[in-house]
């Protein structure tokens, strides 16, 4: 029975992959040097096409790490000395969070939850903090932070460095560049490709910033912004990359010129319409009440009470359905369920109907 990956990430890697692994392999992508012409080559081309996709402007540079955990790390540790900002509202934001008191930063933590209802445009941040630091997509509780609102944060506080991490919501989230100074992602979600590359978009503002606290800090080491950017201003990386990630990447950042990005970005509200109308005629339903912070990539389902672990593995069993837990208190009651681009209405309507069957089982 051929798997239905519905796991929040990693995730179902794209109908393509068995392909681009072999061109890969034909292609010399498995063993070129990364200090070659071809990686070179390569480097431009993916940061090309990421730039026309996304459209990112000239104010940004794109640079590569192996994962958003590291650029958590790496923002902080570069563009901030004393204190930084962060709306916690579940495990990756706290995640986060955590990171930066590591550092020895003050963190300073505005909690919501998946209960919440207020306008995160409207919160206010510390004079002291730096650096705002805001999840597109909460990965853990299925909420998102609505595009507008977070603009209207960056609008109330221009001078400090706004972060965001969009690392279950790219490429569906649609940033304004100019107020966003770095945002990053990891490719094994929204761009369905194998784990272990990170892109990070950094403003040039962001990059003198690092530059400057670098004259009495410490910003790091081989990844420092500053190291990466010089790198990456010759088609480099700092050390020796992902070059297969990054090979893939590149395929599925053509494909998806090819698609259309307004198309994969109508597609994925499509379904998550769909899924939502359709859960409303079962005696499961939505962890986040408020409809405007339910996510489109990412919906986590409340199961009515049956045990949310025992369905997970009942369907992993018995249908080859995968779909991904939540965290702490949240785990017992209610499970994850992904819609990235590449994801299909079909695959959606095994879930659903999975659903259905537990809920009249439950009757």
């Amino acid at each position: 029975m051929k798997p239905v990956v519905l796991a929040p990430g990693p995730t179902k890697v794209h109908p393509e992959m068995a392909q681009w692994l072999q061109d890969a392999v034909e292609e010399g992508a498995v063993w070129q040097s990364h200090r070659s012409p071809w990686f070179f080559s390569l480097f431009d081309e993916v940061r090309n096409r990421l730039t026309e996709l996304l459209g990112i402007p000239d104010t940004h540079k794109i640079l590569f790490l192996t994962s958003s955990n590291e650029a958590w790390e790496r923002a902080m540790q570069c563009l901030t000395s004393k204190a930084s900002f962060h709306m916690v509202g579940g495990e990756f934001a706290m995640r986060w969070h955590q990171y930066t008191g590591w550092l020895g930063r003050t963190a300073i933590e505005w909690k919501y939850t998946h209960e919440f209802d207020g306008d995160f445009g409207q919160i206010d941040v510390p004079d002291e903090a730096e650096a705002i630091c805001i999840t597109n997509n909460e990965t853990s509780i299925g909420l998102w932070t609505p595009e507008d609102q977070i603009h209207n944060l960056a609008r109330r506080y221009p001078e400090k460095m706004f972060m965001v991490d969009v690392v279950s919501s790219m490429p569906h989230c649609q940033l304004d560049w100019s107020l966003v100074d770095v945002a990053m992602w990891s490719v094994q979600k929204g761009f369905h490709s194998t784990a272990g590359l990170s892109v990070v978009v950094v403003s040039k503002r962001a990059l003198a910033r690092s530059r400057e606290l670098e004259k009495t800090q410490s910003i790091g080491s081989f990844h420092a912004f500053s190291r990466i950017e010089d790198f990456a201003d010759k088609s480099m990386t700092a050390e020796t990359p992902n070059v297969l990630a990054i090979y893939l990447l590149n395929k599925a950042v053509k494909k998806y010129q090819e698609i259309g990005l307004a198309n994969l970005r109508q597609g994925v509200r499509d379904r998550a319409a769909a899924f939502y109308a359709a859960l409303e005629d079962t005696s499961f339903g939505c962890l986040v009440k408020e409809k405007q912070y339910r996510s489109p990539t990412l919906f986590a389902v409340s199961t009515g009470g049956l045990d949310a672990n025992e369905l997970r593995a009942k369907w992993a069993k018995e249908l080859n359905l995968w779909t991904g837990a939540c965290y702490g208190p949240l785990k017992d009651g209610n499970f994850r369920v992904a819609n990235f681009p590449m994801h299909a209405a079909e695959e959606h309507a095994v879930m659903l109907n999975a659903i259905r069957e537990a809920s009249l089982a439950a009757v």
